[in-house]
């Protein structure tokens, strides 16, 4: 459990500082790696990220990310 909620810290970090992100700008391989793609599709899914259209290596904020981010302006 506790990788999963590294997960969310570092890919909700990335979004606040950059406003997207990369699988490969992480540190993040191996085995990690597919817990890593696991938990985002599972965060992507739930509406806190979501997968680029015209580049699928590239996620960006969900529609729950965007509220929070727009909420605290």
């Amino acid at each position: 459990m506790a990788f999963r909620s590294s997960v969310w810290e570092i890919a909700l970090d990335e979004l606040v500082q950059n406003e997207e992100f990369r699988l490969s700008d992480l540190s993040i391989e191996g085995a990690e790696r597919d817990d890593f793609l696991t938990t985002i599709n599972e965060m992507e899914v739930a509406g806190w990220l979501r997968q680029d259209q015209d580049d699928g290596t590239v996620w960006k904020p969900g529609e729950k990310m965007k509220a929070l981010i727009e909420a605290g302006q």
